[in-house]
């Protein structure tokens, strides 16, 4: 497949909060309102970490509880609703006889000298429910334990604010730290291609579960994107069959690493064996369709890139597939539509520009509109070969030069 059909992002490795599935939202505190809470808070210890609690930092058992806020309307004052969960924190405090935490300016808690899950939880769940029922909102909640693998005391601050965005993405939002919590602070660091300390959570997390499959799965991605595709394929391997052969996610990833060496018999095989198991992700039919194009079977092309567009009818990637199809067939109606629908999603998308341009021009109309659409997308992409050629060949004839853009002309 050649470059000028890429308009958007190729459909990449499948893993757990790929492409915004992470939308994970949570309301912290600032400066200004810690420094408010302080004053009204005496109680409290602030702090960046718990090493800085010395009667604690020497148990063996510690646990400890944060909370944030869940997202709320904007005209509600932050400062009155955290003045209310710190009232309900230093309460159970007092009741317990442990210390009251502030971690870092961000996140309230309890420090406590148990690492009992299920009493954590209880009182987490009770400052919650209490909350609720005064403020009608909503708080996270979550928790951290010491001994925990081979983290340290001071860990146990930090572990618990990558619980509480862990929290935030769960529906009781209430979490306890794990591999899952890890797994979500590992994609932070590869969102910012940070990749090693992206490894580095993840081999965490297999010490806490080493059969954590969306873990092995983000393992292979993380070695993907460091172009170790043996060590990847590894790992995608081991998450398919940890998972008994139930995660569609490493499947279709051990398709792609084979697709990506250019093993392509091998590639098609996995892909099809992938979409017998699930319909659900697209990338599936793209590749399986990108195979059949390549191989210019066109009218199996046109039927898996079909079934990729009803999944995700966005994709100006896939649309710029479908119509190229069509335009190879001399279907200008359909590709016209197709690349239509292509920029109502992308825009900016030279791809369908040139191809509408070429369209017009091929149908004998429009020539101004033509060679307005052609020399934008040539503006966008002054080196691509084919944007070239069309505009050479609609220069060849004369235009007036003070067309409207192609956004005001193609708007609807």
């Amino acid at each position: 497949m050649e470059n000028h059909f890429n308009a958007d992002k190729i459909p990449e490795f499948l893993y757990p909060f790929k492409e915004g599935e992470k939308n994970h939202r949570i309301v912290y505190t600032d400066n200004v309102i810690a420094d408010i809470l302080k004053k009204r808070f005496s109680d409290f210890f602030y702090a960046d970490d718990i090493s800085d609690f010395a009667n604690f930092a020497s148990d063996e058992s510690l646990g400890l509880v944060l909370f944030a806020l869940a997202p709320f309307e904007k005209d509600l004052n932050t400062l009155e609703l955290f003045d209310t969960l710190c009232g309900l924190i230093q309460e159970a405090g007092k009741k317990t006889q442990n210390p009251c935490v502030f971690i870092k300016n961000k996140a309230p808690g309890i420090l406590f000298n148990t690492n009992s899950v299920d009493y954590l939880k209880k009182t987490a769940s009770d400052i919650r429910k209490k909350f609720t029922q005064k403020t009608e909102k909503e708080a996270i909640a979550a928790i951290s334990y010491h001994p925990c693998i081979n983290y340290r005391h001071k860990n146990l601050s930090e572990n618990g604010l990558k619980a509480l965005i862990h929290a935030s993405m769960l529906e009781d939002k209430i979490a306890v730290f794990d591999s899952v919590s890890l797994n979500v602070s590992s994609d932070d660091f590869f969102q910012k291609k940070d990749i090693e300390n992206a490894i580095a959570e993840l081999e965490k997390g297999l010490l806490l579960d080493s059969r954590d499959y969306n873990i092995l799965n983000s393992l292979g991605v993380c070695f993907a994107a460091k172009k170790d595709f043996d060590r990847s394929l590894s790992y995608f391997e081991k998450a398919y069959e940890t998972s008994d052969k139930k995660f569609i996610m490493p499947l279709y990833n051990q398709g792609l690493i084979h697709y990506l060496q250019n093993k392509i018999s091998t590639a098609e095989k996995i892909f099809l064996k992938a979409l017998e198991f699930s319909d659900n992700f697209y990338e599936i039919p793209f590749y399986l369709g990108k195979i059949k194009f390549d191989q210019k079977n066109h009218k199996q092309a046109l039927e898996y890139f079909l079934m990729a567009e009803s999944i995700k009818p966005e994709s100006a990637t896939v649309l710029n597939y479908l119509g190229e199809i069509y335009l190879m067939g001399n279907d200008l109606e359909n590709a016209f539509l197709v690349y239509k629908k292509s920029l109502k999603f992308l825009p900016d998308n030279p791809y369908a520009l040139s191809a509408i341009g070429f369209i017009y021009y091929m149908k004998g109309e429009n020539r101004e509109i033509s060679r307005t659409f052609i020399k934008e997308s040539l503006e966008m992409e002054p080196d691509n070969p084919l944007f070239k050629k069309r505009f050479e060949l609609v220069s060849k004839e004369n235009y007036n030069d003070e067309t409207e853009s192609s956004q005001k002309l193609f708007k609807n």
